[in-house]
């Protein structure tokens, strides 16, 4: 049984559209790998299977949604009304806002090596903290389908050696 299943479709970005899907389908405990250069169309492609399946069942891991929390986390800053700086939601905050019943945070923080920086405000993590928290908080939902664009950009050998 297909997880996903896309077929004849077209990137709605740009003209012509960047990538073209005839048929492509992921069955259950399937792993994929899409590989290609710089603005190949990894990217879009990835959006298109999030797209294809319902938003609770997918989760992204990508550079754009770091950057979107980032930019959620500054929107939200309430320095100027707290009299202190605000450093954002910490790491335990951020993952538990999609964790889902059936997720082991306890878990997740052990496996990611979360536990030096949990209580730590977003915007003060390293760039590598911050992926292994983005990694974290896809997981905590529990989804039928893992995107990781570029998931290794921004993590020490050491830590993407511990992932593989």
């Amino acid at each position: 049984m297909s997880v996903i299943h896309i077929k004849n479709k077209l990137s709605s970005l740009g003209s012509p559209p960047q990538v073209v899907v005839n048929d492509f389908k992921i069955d259950k405990n399937q792993n994929w790998t899409i590989l290609g250069g710089n603005g190949s169309g990894k990217s879009t492609f990835a959006q298109m299977l999030k797209a294809a399946i319902p938003k609770q069942s997918a989760q992204v891991v990508s550079f754009e949604g770091e950057q979107a929390l980032l930019e959620r986390e500054i929107y939200e800053d309430d320095s100027e009304w707290l009299n202190k700086v605000d450093n954002g939601r910490t790491c335990r905050e951020l993952i538990t806002e999609n964790l889902a019943g059936t997720a082991d945070m306890v878990n997740l923080i052990e496996l990611l090596q979360l536990d030096q920086c949990i209580d730590t405000g977003f915007r003060l993590l390293s760039t590598g903290e911050r992926r292994r928290l983005m990694l974290a908080r896809a997981l905590a939902a529990s989804p039928s389908l893992l995107i990781l664009d570029e998931p290794y950009d921004g993590l020490d050998e050491e830590f993407s050696a511990h992932l593989g």
